[in-house]
Parts: C-alpha cells; sequence; structure tokens
C-alpha cells in the first residue's frame, strides 16, 4: 500500500522538460559592426526593384498574347482606317471645289449682270440714235387759214392750207375743223364732238400743198349755222371774231402716229379783240 501510494505521489508530480536554449539577442554595436550578419540582414529594409517599362510592356504582351487579334483583322481595320481617311480628305476636297465653284458661279452672275447692263446701255443708245434719225426723216404738217368770209344770212366761210414740209409722206391724214363766231371774253369749243368738218387724204407727200378745202359754220351735223345782221356787225366792231379751229391726225412711214392742233382767227377790227384771243393762239400744239 505504501508502494501504491508513492507511485501516486511520483505521478501526480509536474514533469520537467528542460527548455531549449534560445540564443541571445545581439547588442545593437554588435549588429553594426557585422553588418553581414544574419541578425543585420533581418534588420535592414528589403530593396525595390527598379522600374522597367520594356520589361513591364514584354510581361504584359505574354500575359495577354492570346487576346490580342490576328494579324487579318489588324490589316482591316487599318485598311478601313484609310479609306475613311481618304473619304474625309475626298470630302473636303469636294467641299472645296463646291466653295470655289460657287465663287465661279458668282463671278460669272456678277459678269452677267454688268453685260446685261452693257446691252440694256447699248439698245438704249440704237434706240435713241433710231429715234433720232426717224425724227429727222419724219413728216411735218403745217396748217394755215385765209379768206375768212362773212356775210348775212351767210354761214361763215373760211380756206385751209395744208402742207407736208418734212422728208417722208404723211400716211391717212384725217381731221376735224370747227368754225364758229366767240364774242369777247369766250372759250372756243376745243371738241371734236363738236358740230365740224371732216377732212383726210390717204397720203400726202413732202411738200405738196393742199388748198382746195374750205370749211362753213355748223350749227349741227349737216345743218349750217348762218350769221345773222347782229353777228355781222359785232365782227365788223371787233366785239366778237370768227375761229376756226381742230385737230389733224396722221402716221408716218415707221408707222408711228402724230397730230397737230391748229387755232387761227379773224376779225373786222383785229386790235380790238387781240387780247381775247389768247385761248385761241394757245391751243396751237404739235407732237415731240
Amino acid at each position: 500500500m505504501n508502494d501504491d501510494l508513492k507511485t501516486q505521489e511520483e505521478g501526480t508530480k509536474p514533469t520537467s522538460t528542460p527548455d531549449k536554449a534560445t540564443p541571445p539577442i545581439p547588442p545593437a554595436s554588435a549588429v553594426q559592426a557585422n553588418p553581414g550578419s544574419e541578425a543585420a540582414k533581418g534588420s535592414q529594409k528589403p530593396r525595390r526593384k527598379k522600374y522597367n517599362p520594356i520589361l513591364r510592356f514584354v510581361r504584359i504582351i505574354r500575359k495577354h498574347r492570346r487576346e490580342f487579334p490576328k494579324w487579318t483583322d489588324m490589316a482591316i481595320v487599318i485598311l478601313t482606317a484609310g479609306i475613311v481617311f481618304l473619304a474625309y480628305m475626298q470630302h473636303r476636297d469636294l467641299i472645296g471645289a463646291g466653295t470655289q465653284t460657287d465663287k465661279i458661279i458668282a463671278a460669272d452672275q456678277r459678269m452677267a449682270t454688268a453685260m446685261e447692263g452693257v446691252l440694256t446701255q447699248a439698245q438704249n443708245t440704237l434706240d435713241a440714235t433710231v429715234k433720232q434719225g426717224q425724227q429727222e426723216q419724219r413728216p411735218w404738217i403745217n396748217i394755215a387759214f385765209t379768206d375768212f368770209h362773212w356775210s348775212e344770212n351767210a354761214p361763215l366761210n373760211v380756206r385751209m392750207h395744208l402742207i407736208n414740209s418734212g422728208r417722208t409722206p404723211a400716211e391717212t391724214l384725217r381731221g376735224h375743223a370747227i368754225v364758229e363766231k366767240i364774242s369777247r371774253g369766250n372759250v372756243p369749243h376745243f371738241s371734236e364732238r363738236y358740230p365740224g368738218n371732216d377732212f383726210g387724204t390717204g397720203l400726202l407727200v413732202p411738200n405738196l400743198v393742199i388748198d382746195q378745202w374750205a370749211f362753213q359754220s355748223l350749227r349741227a351735223k349737216g345743218i349750217l349755222w348762218k350769221a345773222s345782221a347782229p353777228d355781222v356787225a359785232e365782227i365788223n366792231r371787233g366785239y366778237a371774231y370768227i375761229a376756226v379751229h381742230g385737230i389733224a391726225r396722221y402716221d408716218d412711214v415707221y408707222g408711228r402716229p402724230h397730230w397737230i392742233k391748229f387755232c387761227s382767227y379773224s376779225s373786222g377790227d383785229m386790235p380790238a379783240v387781240q387780247r381775247f384771243v389768247s385761248p385761241c393762239s394757245n391751243y396751237n400744239d404739235v407732237d415731240k
């Protein structure tokens, strides 16, 4: 029993194992004195490796070389880019050519406008020259009146003298002449609707005188106006005068129309009516 107790006590006692020997930490002076030792190596920081871009690029290529496209794809991309570039350059050339074309068109339009102005001016000059030549060669109708006659119970009578003093014939001459007694202070009836005498001829050559036309005073168309004794007395004393007036129209050989207005007067006392006949004198006119 004692042996068993002794055995139990021995079993309960802790068994101590010898600790491993830990090397002592060398002092800092020893580390500095021997930098090549393991302690010195452990205490030093690791050095950074130098960055080499070429080597880095090569590594990336090796790492991703399976992801790069084939050379045919690269060639297609390059050709497409070249085609796009050529199309862009051609587009720029077309834009430049279009701008140049617009400038040329604008210059042509300005030139055409200038030429049109020159042609218009030349046409106007030609028309003016032709008109001047035709004006110089046109017929000119001159009208004068003589042989004024008045008497009691008789119509007023006046003889016309007509001549073409121009260089070319006058065609389709037609006119209207009115003979009437005008008291002082009154104005002649300057109207073709007033009863009068019609006259005309188809052709009147230059320098040909017509003096066989005579006109009478009319009360209405086809009805003569005859002077009374008081009418004759007023004309003789200058209280009234005889007026013959009207208009004649004709064409020249170029087809242009012309006209002449005429008015002439007479009285037994011309000085007495002189200041009352201005309306008749002012009526005389001719186309230019």
